[in-house]
């Protein structure tokens, strides 16, 4: 009989609410919600929904989670090609860095100290004058000379890499004695990322 009468009773419950409109539609159920629209909560603060009477907590559906953010591109290394003539660093016929030199390799070195992961490439060229053993060999000389310079200033040897080319790629011709004086050089390449 006890039965009958609470089953009778949440059968006329759950009739007056749906007439009333006093309720919403939620998967698994309907909530049950007061004259202002407000679900109606048991005990424990979770929903109650009529048909098969379980409940939901917090009456709605949990956010879902935002999206982790995307993330940032890693940054580009920056690549800088300088050109230092070998008359700024050097004497003709020498591997010895002159005073005029030394600053611009001072300058260089601030530079490379605000970049992280620097890599630095080093190379040597010379004129025509003189044998192609020769000029390799004092191309490479040179190469090495602004390579021990940076070493000094505080720059990570294992950062550098140097070579001489000699005669092999002039970029004017050595029929001038300016043409032979912008062949004398020294290239530096430079990759890195700012810090």
């Amino acid at each position: 009989m006890t039965t009958k009468r609470i089953s009778l009773a949440a059968i006329a419950l759950t009739s007056v609410l749906i007439s009333a409109g006093a309720s919403a539609h939620v998967s698994g159920g309907v909530l049950v919600s007061n004259s202002n629209g407000k679900a109606v909560l048991d005990g424990a603060g979770a929903c109650i929904k009529v048909t098969d009477g379980s409940y939901d907590d917090k009456c709605h559906p949990k956010p879902k989670a935002k999206p982790a953010p995307a993330p940032q591109p890693a940054p580009v290394p920056e690549v800088q090609k300088i050109m230092l003539s070998s008359d700024t660093l050097f004497d003709t016929d020498s591997d010895v860095i002159k005073k005029n030199g030394k600053t611009a390799l001072k300058e260089l070195v601030v530079h490379i100290k605000l970049l992280s992961d620097a890599k630095i490439n080093i190379v040597g060229h010379a004129d025509d004058r003189g044998s192609d053993s020769y000029n390799q060999a004092l191309s490479e000389r040179r190469a090495t000379s602004v390579k021990n310079y940076l070493v000094n200033r505080g720059v990570d040897a294992s950062s550098m890499t140097t070579s001489g080319k000699g005669e092999s790629f002039p970029i004017e011709p050595n029929t001038t004695k300016a043409g032979r004086q912008k062949n004398r050089r020294v290239e530096i390449s430079i990759t890195g990322i700012k810090k």
